[in-house]
């Protein structure tokens, strides 16, 4: 049955009424946020409590006897015990102190309220109420309730609860600046006004209505702190995701309003700025930055000079919807001057390693390479060592001047010594702290503390040090390391032109004997031969005597084998002046000189103009045919076609061949399969080739017989 109320009461039941209704819409509302954090989620719970506070005051209200107003009265304190549990966790979450009320806290919590809500319902011994019953105000019936002895207890948990949240939210605004000190206001507010209003009731003041207010004022509360929360931060955000992430960013973060006046500037942004910690909020951003907002684009990099030097940022300014009321722009600040200076050390290295491959010798290299330590890596006292093959110990190069001034002469380390030589026999990088604490150390008096080595491959080692204690990072090593690179690749250049220039020497020697040699030759051996030439003629002119033809043929091949030593010697030479020259009939003009008129030439070059000499390609031809006469026989058949792609020619007989075997010398000096031939046939053709820079291989013909190709391509690839 229900009672009549009088209007008073009436009005009371319907605001208990749409306090409920309006909890509950918030409360799904909320839920169903697509960027529903913790925070939010634990702002539901607080008004689900309050609804369910409320909604449930409606039934103490209306219904008449005792049974259904104390079911009520139990449904209702369902939610008295747990909404100051889910408010301190809101409090912490928004204020950004999470970490103290964790969710096992929040679990101890909510088990502790779900004992306190047992005790209230099963009134143990009346420890909870001492009487409940039904009283009579006018016309309205009201529940009565004399509170027992465990009543005050909870009523004060459940108040420290409350009152650490508002507590928090109070330091929170008054640190706070302005763009969410009027939010944090608002939701303390809030809070305290039911607080407060709870507290009369509880004292026994209920403006002469003799009903509990607290679930209206809760309500009311709610709305409140929802307005705060979707409709009074920016982007719809709580601050603890600024507090959390902007405040403790290293970026500069600087919010301005639409009048283009700081907001709110992060610890960051002040020290950048200002120097110190000192506020900028309420300043002209313009007059703040240190440069020219309107020249400057939305996102680019700026630099200015500062203390200690130049200093580069990357500037980012984000415009914010112009429909939130926190509008405006957010400018976001990153110092990128570690990476410009680290882009500057990587470029300057990549010049070091370009001047470090024009070097032309290790002592040479060796400059470059502790200048770049200097200048480059900010490492004074750096030395470089390289590896003495012969007496097995690393010698010193060269040192920078702050090395030689710190440390005298720069010792030589050898197997045993040192820990440099440690270091190079493992082959890694090394940091040694303290080398004066190390027992291998070459000289632990030395003024040198800290020292970073590193091998140069199996060359050498780099050696660099500090006189004091230092830590060196992680990118000075990876330059270090980048560095050492590249000098071990000017070692291994440097090792293979000083090879190349010893094999250069070797053979300008050896052009220079084989050059007196056939001086000797053309002096002292033609002149008597072709005074025997005169005299071998008119002999047989005089005499026709089988002996005398055995003589003039041996004196024939004589002349023969010093003209092949000529032109040995004079054909190694490079070809200077290649001139366009038709090869084909280079070719047949060479086969002019062969005797025999069985052997047959078939001629079939696709592009037969190459870059060549024209007197050293017909001698090629010529040795070429001559050779293939005299290992084919006098019906030979030879021919002279292109290679595959036109990248050169071949010479092919159908005589027997060469074996597999023999293919690789055939153009070694002294190679002959002849009983009287000499060997220099091929050799020469050989080095009429490499003068052209061209290649020669040997190679079995289609017809079974010898092919020799020659490819005219210089070593490097290139056309010859």
């Amino acid at each position: 049955m229900l009672p009549a109320l009088d209007s008073g009461i009436f009005f009371i039941a319907l605001g208990y009424a749409l306090g409920a209704l309006t909890m509950v819409f918030l409360t799904v509302y909320t839920i169903r946020q697509r960027e529903s954090s913790a925070t939010l989620l634990s702002f539901a719970a607080l008004t689900a409590s309050i609804a369910l506070w409320s909604g449930a005051g409606v039934g103490r209200l209306l219904f008449d006897s005792l049974g259904p107003k104390l079911t009520s009265h139990y449904i209702g304190y369902v939610g008295i015990v747990f909404a100051p549990v889910a408010w301190i966790h809101f409090a912490a979450l928004y204020t950004g102190k999470g970490r103290y009320v964790s969710r096992r806290t929040v679990t101890g919590l909510s088990i502790l309220s779900l004992g306190i809500l047992t005790l209230a319902v099963t009134n143990v011994r009346n420890l909870f109420y001492r009487s409940i019953d039904v009283v009579s105000i006018g016309d309205a019936s009201l529940l009565a309730l004399d509170a027992g002895p465990a009543f005050w207890p909870v009523v004060t948990y459940n108040y420290l609860l409350v009152l650490v949240g508002i507590v928090s939210l109070v330091l929170f605004a008054v640190t706070s600046d302005t763009l969410y000190r009027l939010q944090s206001a608002l939701i303390v507010a809030a809070a305290v006004f039911p607080f407060l209003l709870n507290g009369l009731y509880l004292s026994g003041f209920s403006f002469g209505l003799g009903v509990d207010l607290t679930p209206i004022a809760f309500s009311l509360s709610g709305l409140m702190i929802a307005v705060a929360v979707f409709y009074g931060d920016f982007v719809s955000q709580l601050p603890v995701a600024r507090d959390a992430i902007i405040e403790q960013l290293d970026d500069a973060i600087i919010v301005v309003d639409h009048t283009d006046a700081i907001a709110h500037a992060n610890p960051a942004a002040r020290s950048l700025l200002t120097g110190d910690d000192g506020t900028l909020v309420g300043e002209d951003v313009a007059a703040v930055l240190p440069w020219d907002l309107e020249r400057a684009d939305s996102s680019e990099e700026v630099s200015i000079e500062a203390d200690g030097g130049r200093r580069w940022y990357w500037y980012r300014q984000i415009e914010l919807d112009t429909q939130q009321v926190a509008a405006g722009d957010i400018y976001m600040i990153t110092d990128i001057t570690e990476r410009k200076q680290l882009e500057q050390r990587l470029r300057a290295l990549q010049k070091t390693h370009q001047r470090l491959m024009t070097a032309e010798t290790i002592d040479e290299a060796g400059e470059i390479v502790v200048d770049a330590a200097r200048e480059v890596l900010d490492l004074p006292i750096t030395g470089l060592w390289r590896f003495d093959a012969d007496s097995s110990t690393l010698v010193p190069v060269t040192s920078t001047a702050e090395a030689t001034a710190l440390v005298g002469a720069v010792p030589t380390y050898a197997p045993g010594n040192s820990l440099g030589w440690e270091t190079f026999q493992r082959g890694d990088l090394r940091v040694i702290s303290d080398v004066t604490d190390r027992e291998k150390a070459y000289d632990r008096d030395s003024p040198i503390t800290a020292e970073i080595q590193i091998p140069v491959g199996e060359h050498g080692l780099i050696v660099t040090g500090s006189p004091e204690d230092r830590e060196f990072d992680e990118v000075t090593l990876e330059l270090v390391r980048i560095l050492a690179a590249a000098t071990e690749r000017a070692f291994i250049k440097t090792e293979r032109e000083r090879e190349l220039r010893d094999q250069e020497r070797q053979l300008t020697r050896e052009n220079e004997r084989l050059e007196e040699f056939t001086s000797v030759v053309a002096h002292d051996l033609r002149s008597p031969l072709n005074s025997t030439d005169i005299l071998l003629d008119r002999l047989t002119d005089e005499y026709d005597d089988r002996r005398l033809r055995k003589v003039a043929s041996v004196h024939h091949r004589t002349k023969e084998l010093v003209n092949d030593l000529l032109a040995l010697a004079r054909q190694g030479k490079a070809v200077e002046d290649p001139q366009p020259t038709d090869a084909g009939a280079i070719a047949e003009r060479a086969w002019e000189s062969i005797v025999t008129e069985e052997a047959t030439l078939d001629v079939r070059l696709n592009h037969s103009t190459v870059l060549a000499d024209e007197s050293r390609l017909r001698q090629a031809f010529e040795n070429l045919f001559r050779n293939a006469v005299e290992h084919g026989g006098e019906a030979v058949a030879v021919r002279v076609d292109s290679l595959d792609g036109d990248e050169g020619f071949y010479v092919a007989d159908d005589g027997p061949g060469i074996p597999d075997a023999e293919r690789s010398q055939v153009f070694d000096h002294g190679y002959t399969r002849s009983d009287d031939g000499a060997g220099f046939g091929l050799a020469i053709v050989r080095r009429i080739a490499a003068a052209h820079g061209w290649t020669v291989r040997a190679a079995q013909s289609s017809t079974g017989g010898f092919r020799v190709e020659i490819a005219l391509t210089t070593s490097d690839g290139s056309d010859g």
